[in-house]
């Protein structure tokens, strides 16, 4: 087709190139998947997320997360920002081989770029911690996302009753899915709560911001939404023989230890599980 348009005078442009980058990826040819990759590079065309998410996932599905990772890092290495659909790409492809340090340091590096992770990077990593058989680390999970604000769904929790039940504790597992009806009974309630702070809030701003212009009104709370966002970005590392949590993320906040310290509200009122968790 590329010679067929060349001889027409069709020059094909990024979109082109995936299609077919598309074709022998999905055939599970990744060496021309490569090869088209790079004839696109040397034509002067330049990649786009999706072309990259073909390439990640194709050496995914061929179960090398070697290569996806190190594609990433060229793509970092080259000024080319990863979103968070590569970078969760990435790390399933670790989770599907079971290996779980270098699915952390991704994640890790995901979260120094400054890239947020989704409810979707997240089940990733509880479904890498089944597979691993390591259901305790699976259900810290649950722990991470609130600090992210990013909230379980029934999936979430199944997965880690799941993680529970494979490693043949059952009551684990119904704890778990017992702690999730519990919150989900709890929602409505904490939802107007969290609605009405919201309210005060803005009303308070915009007291303090009357003789301001419209425009300046506006940008306050997207700017202070963005500085907490930015501010509970959170880095991990990974102890020698258990995958521990740092003391501290990129932005200097400190992650509270996640088993010595459980908070009131939210998901974090988890019960205590019955497996030690290493800490450093």
């Amino acid at each position: 087709v590329l010679t067929l348009m060349g001889e027409i005078g069709v020059k094909p442009d990024v979109i082109t190139f995936s299609t077919i980058m598309n074709a022998w990826s999905s055939a599970g040819f990744m060496d021309k998947c490569q090869e088209i990759f790079d004839d696109m590079v040397r034509a002067g065309i330049k990649p786009d997320p999706h072309a990259y998410s073909i390439l990640a996932k194709g050496y995914v599905r061929a179960q090398e997360p070697e290569k996806a990772e190190e594609l990433l890092d060229s793509m970092i290495a080259s000024g080319f920002h990863p979103n968070v659909v590569i970078f969760t790409t990435v790390i399933s492809g670790w989770c599907s081989s079971r290996r779980m340090e270098p699915a952390i340091k991704v994640f890790n590096q995901m979260c120094e770029l400054g890239i947020e992770p989704n409810l979707k990077t997240f089940e990733t990593l509880i479904w890498g911690f089944l597979e691993a058989k390591l259901p305790w680390k699976a259900e810290e999970i649950l722990q991470i996302m609130e600090e992210f604000e990013v909230k379980p769904e029934k999936s979430t929790f199944s997965l880690v009753a799941e993680a529970w039940r494979l490693s043949g504790l059952s009551r684990e597992a119904n704890r778990i899915m017992g702690n999730f009806q519990n919150a989900t009974k709890s929602s409505p309630k904490r939802d107007t709560e969290e609605k009405g702070s919201a309210m005060e809030s803005l009303e308070r701003i915009y007291e303090r911001q009357q003789s301001n212009s419209f425009s300046t009104l506006l940008q306050i709370p997207g700017e202070a939404a963005a500085s907490a966002k930015r501010s509970r970005m959170v880095s991990w590392f990974v102890a020698k023989a258990a995958y521990a949590i740092p003391q501290t993320c990129k932005f200097g906040t400190r992650l509270p230890t996640i088993w010595q310290k459980q908070q009131p509200q939210g998901f974090s009122g988890l019960g205590q599980p019955c497996t030690a968790v290493f800490l450093n």
